[in-house]
């Protein structure tokens, strides 16, 4: 079916969603001729016209997202004009109810089709709550309903009442306060039930979709609890009323309840809503909530949704005008204010230093699945940036559908030989990502990206969500240091031993093994699993290999002298290929009358012939060639019952490869 689509402000969502929809066809335009309508047409490749008589004939659907008459715009008479040409409608809101009963008209006498485009109604959690209302209405009678709103939106609010109640309202002025601030407030009866709406009634002079606090947020309550909406695209929660039972000993006696309301969950999470940010929210869910709508229009036009049930929407629409009107009336006009201060807060560096106060182990028992997921995915898109800014330095991938071969690349960018397999890895994880798209082994740039442009924000976005949570800030000052220093990095000016260990020191390698939340966490565990090992035994003996820093073994050992199982160990035997680390762990940990070290290259022919209970390797298999060849030696070195405890990433780590993978060699 052809769409022509009127109007190109918020009508540019309506074009994302007809391209979206599968049987729809973008045919045009129509509009006054503005430069805004001319560059949109030539974005999208349709036609442009400036009247309805130019149309072509075979136009399906018309899509009116021009200001109504009640707006001052010329919305109400063109939807007129396209409908007496035999051209459904759907008219964006809002509109008076007046212009709505004469449309209606038109479309009937015209036998077409007409509706009111309102997106907010398609929204999962505006539908959840409506769903879930509608449930708790047919059980009890509402007591009252809070609104919070910002007026722009009063008319997708006033449809949501008009959907609750079917589309049968009264709405009465009991008070109103209309201070000079952000919300004003006003008590209504809606169906005699008592309304309280606060309302932000601003309009910004610069901006008018840029002023708004909020969209809208509805209480209903009930007898037993209260049900609200918290965002047009947030929870939908229920809250239990509380009842203090009468027990004769409070709360003595509270232990012999054990079914009723007060063993309910006081607040229940009836949907969740997505974790979305704006620009996932304009680009896909108004799209695909406009899309929905224009389904359920072709399903009218084609005769699937009955005249019954276009009859009931016809009607909810109606009144929803006419709440809209009744409101708004209450309310007043909107007045017109300076422009608004928008200065953004960015709440993860908040959440930052709210963490720097806590310990290692609350943080890893506060932090939660998404924060990490965010926080990791964020800090790979920094260090990607970070390459794509070395491949964009000298020409490439600066265009999107510019395609380079990998020979082309490697031959661009300044590099050392030993270093020629990091770019290649590059290639490969941000195609993985989808910074580039691949066809055989040729690389292009999948949207448009100046990274000379955004590194230094999502560097800092990154910092945000990492420092103090995820880890330590040096370790995110080092990643981002390394990112910077990658040209130098890639030609041998600098090397990644020299990152690591500033001046000679080891606090951010420290840092980055003991202090980041996955290396605490596996430290933790190692320790965990070697004190329940040797509290089985009477005597134990212990090898680790790739030891380092001595960021494990710092843990183990805390956790056998806490543990007080310092006699069932023999010996702890602490090994490493480099003798700077070993006079290190002698001072540190050379107290412990079985500790001692040793210098071990586990990827010799011979690791030695002693054998232990048990085998630590912390973060060591990842710079070995052969990972199998290396786990059978260790095996060996294990007694019979003996346990080989490693912890190792078991995906690519993207900050690795502009850090530490510049002091290892490729794996044969």
């Amino acid at each position: 079916m052809k769409v022509i689509v009127c109007g190109v402000r918020f009508g540019q969502f309506y074009i994302e969603a007809i391209r979206r929809c599968k049987g729809l066809e973008l045919a045009g335009i129509l509009s006054a001729g503005s430069k805004a309508s001319q560059a949109c047409a030539a974005r999208y490749g349709v036609e442009l016209y400036t009247d309805v008589k130019e149309l072509p004939e075979d136009i399906e659907i018309a899509c009116v997202v021009v200001r109504t008459e009640t707006q001052g715009g010329a919305g109400t008479e063109l939807a007129k004009q396209l409908m007496e040409c035999g051209i459904p409608v759907m008219l964006e809101q809002p509109a008076h109810k007046k212009e709505l009963l004469e449309l209606y008209k038109t479309a009937v006498k015209n036998k077409t089709v007409f509706t009111v485009g309102n997106h907010y109604m398609q929204l999962k959690s505006v539908e959840a709550f409506i769903r879930y209302a509608k449930s708790l209405m047919e059980k009890q009678k509402p007591i009252y309903i809070n609104i919070d709103l910002s007026t722009q939106v009063a008319y997708p609010c006033a449809q949501v009442l008009a959907e609750l109640f079917e589309g049968k309202l009264t709405i009465k002025e009991v008070g109103r306060l209309v201070p000079d601030v952000p919300f004003s407030s006003a008590l209504m009866l809606v169906n005699e039930i008592p309304v309280n709406v606060r309302a932000q009634n601003q309009m910004a002079a610069d901006v008018s979709d840029n002023y708004t606090h909020l969209f809208f947020q509805i209480s209903i309550g009930f007898a037993g609890g209260m049900l609200t909406l918290q965002d047009v695209h947030g929870a939908v929660t229920y809250r239990e009323r509380m009842t203090v039972p009468e027990l004769e000993f409070m709360p003595g006696d509270l232990k012999t309840v054990c079914v009723g309301q007060l063993c309910e969950e006081s607040i229940r999470n009836l949907y969740t809503g997505e974790q979305q940010n704006y620009k996932e929210i304009l680009d896909s869910v108004w799209p695909e909530a406009i899309k929905e709508q224009l389904q359920q229009m072709v399903e009218m036009i084609s005769g699937v949704i009955s005249t019954k049930e276009w009859n009931r929407r016809s009607t909810v629409s109606l009144t929803a005008a006419g709440a809209w009107s009744d409101i708004m009336g209450i309310l007043g006009f909107p007045y017109v204010c300076d422009a608004l201060q928008r200065e953004w807060i960015d709440m993860d560096e908040i959440l930052s230093n709210e963490y720097q106060s806590l310990s290692m182990q609350q943080r890893y028992d506060r932090i939660t699945k998404r924060e990490v997921e965010y926080g990791t995915a964020m800090l790979n898109r920094a260090c990607m940036i970070g390459m794509l800014k070395i491949f964009q330095a000298h020409g490439m991938f600066q265009t999107v559908g510019q395609w380079h071969q990998v020979g082309e690349v490697l031959e661009k960018v300044p590099h050392q030989s030993a270093f020629t397999y990091i770019l290649r890895r590059w290639l490969l994880v941000m195609e993985q990502s989808g910074i580039l798209l691949r066809e055989q082994e040729r690389f292009a740039l999948s949207e448009h990206l100046d990274a000379d442009q955004v590194f230094e924000p999502v560097w800092k976005k990154a910092g945000n969500l990492w420092n103090h949570r995820m880890g330590p800030q040096s370790v995110y000052e080092y990643f981002y240091e390394n990112a910077r220093q990658l040209p130098k990095l890639l030609n041998g000016r600098r090397t990644a031993q020299e990152m690591l260990f500033l001046e000679g020191q080891t606090d951010i390698a420290s840092d980055l093994y003991r202090r980041t939340l996955i290396a605490w966490a596996m430290n933790q565990k190692i320790a965990s699993v070697t004190a329940q090992y040797a509290a089985e035994r009477e005597k134990i003996t212990i090898l680790e290999v790739g030891a380092g820093t001595g960021a494990t073994t710092e843990v183990v050992l805390g956790k056998i002298k806490d543990e007080g199982l310092c006699k069932a160990i023999e010996r702890y035997n602490y090994t490493d290929l480099s003798r700077f680390f070993l006079e290190d762990a002698k001072k540190a940990y050379g107290n412990y009358a079985f500790f001692s070290t040793a210098q071990l290259d586990i990827e010799a022919e011979s690791v030695g012939e002693e054998r232990y209970d048990i085998l630590i390797g912390a973060g060591v298999l990842n710079n070995v060639d052969d990972t199998t060849a290396v786990l059978e030696k260790l095996r060996r070195r294990l007694k019979k019952g003996g346990i080989l405890v490693i912890s190792e990433a078991v995906g690519e780590s993207i900050p690795m490869l502009i850090s530490q993978l510049f002091m290892m060699h490729e794996a044969s």
